[in-house]
C-alpha cells in the first residue's frame, strides 16, 4: 500500500510560542480507516487544515498523494482529490440553494451538466435530502446543513475524505446511513480520516487510531488496543464508563 498523506516533523502555532502541533510525524496508507482523537485543542482540526493547504506548517512537511501541500500551485489538484468536511457546516456551505451547493464540487471537477445532475441527485439521496434541492441551505437546521455539506463531498467522489466530527448534529438514522456510505466508499479504496470525540464509535468503526494531546501523538495503533493504555484513557476517557 502507498502512503497517501504524510506529516513529517510538523510544527504549527496559531499564536507565537503557543504550539498546537509539535514535531508530528505519521503516514496514512491508501484505503485506511483512521480515527483521530484527542481533547479540545489537541490539534485534530489543525491536521486536516494542513492537509488541504488552508494553513501552512511552521516547520516540517505535509504531502498528499505525493504532492507538497505547502506549494500554492499544487492546491487545486490536491483539493480535487480530497474531500474535507468542516466541523461547522456554516463554514462550508455558501450557495443560494442546496442543489447549487452540492453541484459546486462536480462542476469544479469539469463534469458536464448531465453528470453533475446525476452526482447531485445521488448524493442528496444518500443523505436523505433529495426533497430539499431548491431550499436555501442557510434556512435549514444544523443537522440538515451538515447533511448538505456531506452531500457536497459525496458528489465529488474523492480519493481521500477528511471528516471533522461528521456525526455531530445528525440523528441516528441519518448518521447510520452516512456511515454505511462511508464504509462502502472505503471498501472501494477511499481513504478515510475521521476526527471524533465519540470513543464508542471510534473503537468500533476505525481500524487504526491516533490520539493527540497537547499537540503531540501519545498513541498510534489498533483502535481496540488504544483503550488498554493508561495514558490514552487518562486523556480520552474510559469507553465503558457509562455501561
Amino acid at each position: 500500500m502507498r502512503n497517501v498523506i504524510t506529516y513529517d516533523g510538523v510544527d504549527f502555532a496559531y499564536h507565537k510560542d503557543e504550539y498546537v502541533l509539535k514535531k508530528v510525524a505519521f503516514s496514512v496508507e491508501q484505503g485506511e480507516k483512521l480515527a483521530i482523537m484527542g481533547p479540545n485543542g489537541a490539534g485534530k482540526t489543525t491536521l486536516f487544515k494542513l492537509a488541504v493547504g488552508l494553513i501552512k506548517p511552521l516547520s516540517g512537511k505535509v504531502s498528499v498523494l505525493g504532492i507538497d501541500v505547502t506549494k500554492k500551485e499544487n492546491l487545486k489538484k490536491i483539493r480535487q482529490k480530497v474531500g474535507y468536511l468542516f466541523q461547522n457546516p456554516d463554514d462550508q456551505i455558501f450557495a443560494t440553494t442546496v442543489w447549487e451547493d452540492v453541484a459546486f464540487g462536480p462542476r469544479n471537477l469539469g463534469l458536464n451538466e448531465e453528470e453533475v445532475r446525476e452526482a447531485v441527485e445521488a448524493a442528496l439521496k444518500e443523505v436523505l435530502m433529495e426533497n430539499y434541492g431548491k431550499n436555501s441551505p442557510f434556512h435549514l437546521s444544523e443537522g440538515q446543513k451538515k447533511r448538505v455539506a456531506i452531500a457536497g463531498l459525496l458528489a465529488m467522489e474523492p480519493e481521500i475524505l477528511l471528516l471533522d466530527e461528521p456525526t455531530s448534529d445528525l440523528d441516528i438514522p441519518t448518521a447510520k446511513t452516512f456511515l454505511e456510505k462511508i464504509s462502502e466508499l472505503n471498501r472501494k479504496g477511499v481513504t478515510v480520516l475521521m476526527a471524533t470525540h465519540h470513543i464508542f464509535f471510534a473503537k468500533k468503526w476505525a481500524q487504526e487510531c491516533i490520539v493527540l494531546n497537547n499537540g503531540s501523538i501519545i498513541y498510534q495503533g489498533d483502535s481496540k488496543e488504544a483503550f488498554k493504555k493508561e495514558e490514552v484513557v487518562k486523556v480520552i476517557g474510559d469507553p465503558d464508563y457509562f455501561l
